[in-house]
């Protein structure tokens, strides 16, 4: 996957999804490149984690 589709569909969830999206990614180098960062930072309606998912589900 190239930086351009990352950050073109997290910007396409923004504009028509219900906010606060929650984002779960690898540690992908087009996840921790500087244009995917800029939309994220930029959102206060963006809850992220990356790595193992179930890392963060409470049973």
């Amino acid at each position: 996957m190239t930086t351009d589709l990352a950050t073109s569909t997290l910007q396409m969830a923004l504009d028509t999804h219900q906010k606060p999206l929650i984002i779960h990614s690898d540690m992908g180098s087009q996840y921790t490149s500087a244009e995917f960062n800029i939309i994220h930072i930029h959102s206060k309606d963006i809850l992220t984690t990356m790595g193992v998912w179930k890392r963060f589900i409470q049973f």
